[in-house]
């Protein structure tokens, strides 16, 4: 991720707003602000199941590649951009 400062001045010298408004948490930030809720991580299920879930237009056409996708994915899952999750409260 791009620093806050850096992604101020990047923003107001394209003059799009005048400071960056986003705020990214890693994956051990977003564990923490989440931690009062059970968790259901679907980030893996939505690669590797891809039929189930109609994600495979996000993927590419060989089989193989898809596979290969789905097996690193696991490997890296800290680096991983974007997750989903669907959060559940303890009534």
């Amino acid at each position: 991720a791009m620093p806050r400062p850096l992604a101020h001045r990047l923003i107001r010298r394209l003059g799009i707003a005048e400071r960056y408004h986003e705020l990214h948490f890693s994956l051990f930030g977003l564990r923490r602000l989440t931690a009062r809720f059970r968790r259901h991580d679907y980030t893996l299920r939505l690669i590797r199941e891809h039929e189930v879930f109609a994600t495979g237009y996000m993927l590419p056409n060989a089989r193989w590649l898809r596979g290969a996708i789905g097996w690193f994915a696991g490997l890296v899952y800290p680096l991983i951009p974007t997750y989903v999750w669907l959060l559940e409260k303890d009534a």
